[in-house]
Formats: structure tokens, C-alpha cells, sequence
């Protein structure tokens, strides 16, 4: 049994903006995590293979509200507030900057079994990530113009198993599949303040999966010379719902519905493949041509 670990915290400490609005540094930003991998040889030719990672961070985000010198920023066409001169480039006069948590969770799982004749892989994959919530707000004269806030999550699971020819084997080839499975979306977008009276609230979700199989052979045709020939069949599926819901406070009775074009589905089947003659010149030197 064998096992390795390393974790990280980097920190950008302080920014090179000023927020003019609380006196605070702006484009600043921290992340730490880990991994740790667990190898275990079961027997003489099985082997697995566990990784775990695991991050947290909150990455430099540009504020709104800012703008290049020589240009007016403010809300000049919402009566009773005037566009202001632009602070500088890297400035801003926003309430609350964008604030952005990023949590990532991962993990990995691979068994390699030995035959006498082959060689059968199985890879595992999962992830989560989580971006909760990013949100920012912007006042101008002591008055709540927005506020937004966003939660988005994607949810991944991937399935690859391979069964590939012997070291010694005079033809080499390699057969298998792949499979692929995603959930993400962004939740609860909502805009809030005084240019967005009763917004609805938005939520959007998209479901992907992808199914494959493949294969490819390379033999020897002449004296250090290979000719190689692979196919890869691929289906592509993908579907988004997009909803909203509105209003639940005094004044505004509670609605809700689905977009106006949704939901909507797609799938993209294609068959790919690949030819490569290759010549080794010397121990050194080698040439090929291929297409794909």
C-alpha cells in the first residue's frame, strides 16, 4: 500500500483597487485544498488506485460598477441619479463587491487487472461544484439602485472501462467505452433594488450525457514500419429546462412559469476515426502521416 498527499493555500492578501464606497481593497481573493492517492497492489495483477481531492476558494473577482479613466459610470438614465465621473480602472463604487464562494469535491477510482493475454482498465470519476452565492449590490446616493444574487452547482459522473492487448503482444489494440453524465444550472437568479422592482427570479437547468465506444489496432506492415486504425462511434445528448417564479410579496401575488422556449433537447451522433502510417528511422528519428 502506497499513498501521497498534498494540499495548497495560496492568497492574494491585498488588491490593487480601492472600493471609494467602504474604503476597502478590491481584486482580492484566497484558495486552499488538497489531494490525497491511496495505491494498493490487491494481488500480482490486480491493482487499485483512490484519489480524493477537495477545494475552496474565492477568486479575484472585477467589481461592477468600474471604468476606464476619461469615461462616466453611474446611472444617468434612472431619474434622480446623475452619472458620476469614473473612479479609477481598477476602483469602484459598488455597495458590496461580486462575492463568490467556489467549492469543489472530487473523486477518483481506477482498477487495472492483468491477464495473461490482456489488460482491463476501469476508470471512475465523480464531481461536484458548488458557487454559492455570487452576489454584489450598488447604491448612489444612499439608495439601493441592484442587488443580484446567483447560486450555480454542476454534478458530474464519468465511466471509462478499456481492455488493451499484452506488452507482448506482436498486434496492439485497445477496445472499450466511455460514458458521461452532467447536471449543472444556475438557481435562483435574482435581481433586486429599485431598477428591478418585482424581477422574477430564474432557474436553469442542463442535463448532459454522452455515450461512446472505440477502438484501434497498430500492426507492424514492414520493418519499423507501423500502420495504425482506429474508430470511435459517439452519441451526444443534451437537454435545458428554464423556469421562473415572481412576485410573493405585498403587492405582488406569486406567479410562476417555464420560458418561453423551453424546454428544449438536442442530440448529436457522429462516428469519428483515425489512420497513421509511421516509420521508425532511427532509434531517434521518427516520421508519420496520419488522418483523422
Amino acid at each position: 500500500l502506497a499513498a501521497n498527499a498534498a494540499i495548497y493555500y495560496p492568497r492574494q492578501a491585498s488588491g490593487w483597487g480601492k472600493n471609494l464606497t467602504t474604503g476597502e481593497s478590491l481584486y482580492r481573493g484566497w484558495d486552499y485544498g488538497g489531494r490525497v492517492k491511496l495505491l494498493w497492489d490487491a494481488t500480482d495483477s490486480t491493482t487499485l488506485l483512490l484519489t480524493l481531492d477537495r477545494d475552496m476558494n474565492v477568486p479575484v473577482m472585477y467589481p461592477s460598477g468600474n471604468g476606464s479613466p476619461g469615461y462616466l459610470t453611474g446611472f444617468g438614465g434612472v431619474p434622480g441619479f446623475a452619472a458620476q465621473p469614473a473612479a479609477g480602472y481598477y476602483d469602484s463604487k459598488v455597495t458590496a463587491p461580486p462575492d463568490i464562494l467556489v467549492h469543489q469535491d472530487g473523486v477518483g477510482f481506477k482498477i487495472t487487472q492483468d491477464f495473461d493475454w490482456a489488460r482491463l482498465i476501469s476508470i471512475t470519476s465523480y464531481r461536484y461544484t458548488k458557487q454559492s452565492p455570487e452576489q454584489g449590490s450598488l447604491s448612489d446616493n444612499a439608495v439601493n439602485i441592484f442587488n443580484y444574487s446567483i447560486d450555480e452547482f454542476e454534478r458530474t459522473v464519468t465511466q471509462e472501462v478499456q481492455l488493451q492487448s499484452s506488452q507482448d503482444s506482436a498486434l496492439k489494440w485497445i477496445t472499450g467505452f466511455f460514458y458521461y453524465n452532467d447536471i449543472g444550472g444556475d438557481n435562483k437568479a435574482q435581481y433586486t433594488g429599485i431598477i428591478f422592482p418585482n424581477a422574477p427570479v430564474y432557474n436553469t437547468d442542463i442535463y448532459s450525457d454522452s455515450y461512446a465506444v472505440f477502438g484501434q489496432a497498430t500492426a507492424t506492415i514492414l520493418p519499423d514500419t507501423n500502420f495504425t486504425g482506429g474508430l470511435r462511434y459517439t452519441i451526444d445528448e443534451r437537454t435545458i429546462y428554464s423556469y421562473w417564479t415572481q412576485g410573493g410579496t405585498p403587492g405582488y401575488p406569486f406567479t410562476y412559469g417555464n420560458s418561453p422556449n423551453s424546454p428544449q433537447s438536442a442530440s448529436w451522433p457522429k462516428l469519428t476515426f483515425r489512420f497513421s502510417l509511421d516509420h521508425q528511422f532511427t532509434p531517434d528519428i521518427m516520421g508519420y502521416i496520419a488522418y483523422n
